[in-house]
């Protein structure tokens, strides 16, 4: 079938079309589910195409035209032009440490608007991307475990409504929750 599917970790669907983030693999694997009873393999990127940084990859959110993945094993953010599911194109990425990005291992990734929040395992934290511009993402904000009492140790997912981003805090045992009403200086909000 074409279909890159060795250990699949993320998945997110839109209109005829699911997005399968390919952790064995290193791929994102777009498939048509048109006809539930008879998915077929539509498209794939593998990691390192096109520069592609897609190296363990674990969530994805697909917003408008782009996939936006977090890949654990490239430490980066992912941003895949999908406009053509059957021959999805690297447009950009943004690295661990990259204007100040924390992006080591992440886990988790939710698109609002013109903001990507992403729960970044290995950083210990809740970072905010500016996806505004897909082809050039920026770093906008971030909160750190243990910053104003977050609990932030080892965030594996997560969620955003409104002002606030619900994070899943893998080693504090706690649901913690973040206001991002500004994006550039997250504040802890709660946690239980």
């Amino acid at each position: 079938s074409g279909a890159l599917l060795s250990t699949p970790h993320g998945i997110f669907v839109n209109g005829n079309y699911a997005y399968i983030t390919v952790f064995g693999s290193n791929a994102l694997e777009i498939v048509d589910v048109s006809n539930p009873s008879v998915p077929v393999h539509k498209g794939s990127l593998l990691h390192g195409v096109g520069g592609a940084l897609l190296s363990q990859p674990r969530s994805i959110f697909v917003s408008g035209n782009y996939a936006y993945i977090v890949s654990t094993g490239s430490s980066a953010l992912e941003i895949i032009d999908v406009s053509n599911p059957s021959a999805p194109v690297h447009k950009s990425s943004l690295s661990n440490g990259t204007g100040g990005a924390l992006l080591s291992t992440p886990h988790s990734i939710f698109v609002s608007g013109n903001y990507a929040y992403i729960a970044s395992a290995g950083s210990n934290a809740l970072e905010i991307v500016d996806v505004s511009n897909p082809s050039a993402p920026v770093h906008k904000g971030s909160l750190s475990h243990g910053a104003g009492g977050a609990l932030l140790d080892n965030p594996q997912g997560v969620f955003v409504s409104g002002n606030y981003a619900y994070v899943a805090s893998g080693n504090s045992d706690a649901l913690e929750i973040v206001d991002v009403s500004n994006p550039s200086a997250p504040v802890h909000k709660g946690s239980l």
